[in-house]
């Protein structure tokens, strides 16, 4: 599991990995499988189902304000038509804040990933245009017609529902990101192995979080001392001399901490309750899922390089 705060590096950092490794057709493979309209994964499909066009004010009213997106919207069921104006994409957005800030490298294609959302308007028989003028700034525009009463013209009148929003209006909060992310860890151990995953979850630590700490986050229980030899492995990666291994045990979340480097892994797990010495350290935490032991993890390491 990806915490939602990270999830948008981690996409960009999966786009690149697949691309690098098994070719740009893969990437639009791994595409096509997360949006497929099936109901299992992207659920734009289950809205166009229950109320045609409607459905896609439906679902990205939800999304985009979850998101907390730049964005104007407008729907005229009577004339056929649907659009989103998007100002600043969160998405892309911060992927560009991120460029500066830590020197990541975007996926060079990454908002072509929004593109395979017309699977599932095809699906219903809706025609689908994307607009990709404006993407190097975190703008774009997308266009979505019912053929039976769409004319070609796209008419403001009183047919017109418009929704309006600035990110100001809204805190991001997006539900689906980590179980997104899950889908796209398990498509990779699928198709080419667990060694792909760690090689992937490296990358990402590497690029985007703190090049010296690895974090890892299992959604399924395991033993105490499986969890301290992950630990104890992960510090045979390249550069990384502390690791946190998190994984659910019945009503509580346990978290296994090794260092060999300057993080403190006992004053890092104090705030959630652990305790150990300078270079091993545990916690429990009670109560609480996995994801949120996670957020509160990766604040604890903030807090503990002073940001």
């Amino acid at each position: 599991m990806i915490s939602c705060t990270e999830f948008i590096p981690a996409y960009s950092e999966l786009f690149s990995y697949i691309d690098e490794t098994h070719g740009r057709e893969e990437v639009d493979r791994f595409w096509q499988y997360l949006f497929a309209p099936t109901g299992e994964g992207i659920p734009l499909i289950g809205f166009v189902e229950r109320e045609g066009i409607r459905g896609c004010f439906s679902y990205w009213s939800e999304t985009l304000n979850e998101e907390a997106a730049d964005f104007t919207m407008m729907l005229n069921e009577k004339a056929g038509w649907f659009k989103i104006k998007m100002h600043r994409c969160p998405s892309k957005g911060r992927l560009l804040t991120l460029a500066e800030e830590i020197g990541i490298t975007p996926y060079r294609d990454y908002c072509l990933h929004c593109d395979s959302y017309r699977l599932a308007a095809v699906r219903v028989g809706l025609d689908y245009v994307y607009d990709f003028d404006g993407v190097d700034h975190a703008a774009c525009s997308l266009l979505i017609t019912d053929p039976a009463r769409f004319d070609g013209r796209v008419i403001v009148d009183e047919n017109t529902v418009t929704m309006d929003r600035r990110a100001a209006d809204n805190e991001y909060f997006h539900r689906d990101f980590h179980s997104s992310m899950n889908m796209g860890i398990e498509y990779l151990g699928a198709c080419y192995g667990d060694a792909a995953v760690r090689a992937y979850l490296t990358r990402y630590t590497e690029n985007v979080y703190r090049k010296e700490i690895a974090v890892a986050a299992l959604n399924t229980g395991t033993t105490r001392v499986l969890a301290a030899q992950a630990a104890d492995e992960m510090l045979n990666i390249c550069g990384i001399t502390a690791s946190f291994v998190l994984y659910p045990d019945n009503d509580q979340v346990i978290i296994s901490a090794r260092s060999i480097g300057d993080a403190n892994v006992q004053m890092i797990l104090e705030p959630l309750g652990g305790g150990g010495n300078t270079a091993t350290a545990g916690a429990q935490v009670k109560n609480a899922s996995v994801k949120e032991v996670l957020d509160r993890l990766v604040s604890a390491i903030d807090n503990f390089y002073g940001e």
